[in-house]
């Protein structure tokens, strides 16, 4: 038995056998409400499940086709809940973008007049001309680039019928060229800023690190931390009056960057550990 998931837009999404029977889930009371479903049109029974939406249908099939080459590696490197949650998103939008596309279609279709069908013809002639030149103008090889692809030469003509009509009709209900204001442009900037043009803080800085445990004691008479701190002290004096940090650096700290005159390779902020995310 075939079976086919119905979209109504109006009212709500309608799980439907297409035998007979229907379905004993919802009340008569509503089912004399819901408008009725598509007939016509319908795909050859597949055994699988279609959407419809508008006067075209979209199968589970063709979804799944499409997704197949992009999934493939990460299927292969990936565990099941792995894959199944990555794989979801990646299926609901492109349920979503077919969904898009058909509804686009329809839509420009329905202002376009009734001799669109002609004028597409020739546009679409003249992109399969252009595609087979995109070869060298080798016919087979060519073909063979849509077989790759899953199409044949109708299939490819009538995608590019929909993809001309449906560009046409976006590029219609743009704007009109005008110029930029600069609120707009510093409302874009904002609004992107962040992504775009926003570099993350990194600290560079010198530092000469003294530990206590290693302080030559020169007075017995004053703690080994005391005397810590007055070499400490003295280094900041001896800075401030002008000698070079780094020379000093590579004389007193007890640092692993002496060597390097206390510089540090730049780091983020956050990413300090005690005591050096004081700085």
């Amino acid at each position: 038995m075939r079976k086919c998931v119905f979209l109504i837009v109006s009212a709500f999404l309608l799980v439907w056998g297409c035998g007979s029977k229907t379905n004993p889930a919802l009340p008569e009371a509503e089912m004399e409400r819901a408008p009725p479903f598509q007939r016509q049109a319908l795909p050859e029974a597949s055994g699988g499940f279609v959407l419809a939406v508008g006067e075209e249908t979209i199968s589970s099939e063709e979804v799944i086709t499409a997704a197949i080459e992009p999934f493939r590696d990460f299927a292969q490197r990936s565990s099941f809940e792995q894959f199944a949650r990555q794989a979801r998103g990646a299926l609901e939008q492109l349920v979503m973008t077919r969904i898009s596309d058909i509804l686009l279609y329809s839509q420009a279709k329905r202002e376009a007049g009734k001799d669109v069908d002609e004028r597409l013809d020739k546009l679409a002639d003249a992109e399969v001309r252009r595609f087979i030149v995109s070869f060298g103008g080798d016919y087979a090889k060519a073909e063979e680039a849509l077989k790759k692809m899953g199409v044949d030469w109708a299939s490819f003509k009538k995608l590019q019928k929909r993809m001309i009509l449906s560009q046409s009709y976006v590029s219609s209900q743009l704007p009109e060229n005008r110029p930029i204001t600069y609120s707009e442009l510093m409302d874009n900037y904002n609004s992107m800023k962040d992504d775009f043009f926003t570099a993350p803080a990194m600290l560079i800085f010198r530092l000469i690190d003294i530990e206590v445990a290693k302080v030559e004691v020169a007075d017995p008479n004053e703690s080994r931390r005391g005397q810590a701190r007055g070499l400490a002290d003295g280094l900041v004096e001896r800075i401030k009056s002008g000698e070079d940090f780094g020379e000093l650096a590579k004389e007193y700290s007890h640092g692993h960057r002496r060597a390097f005159g206390g510089l540090w390779r730049p780091v983020q902020p956050g990413s300090l550990a005690r005591p050096y995310d004081v700085l």
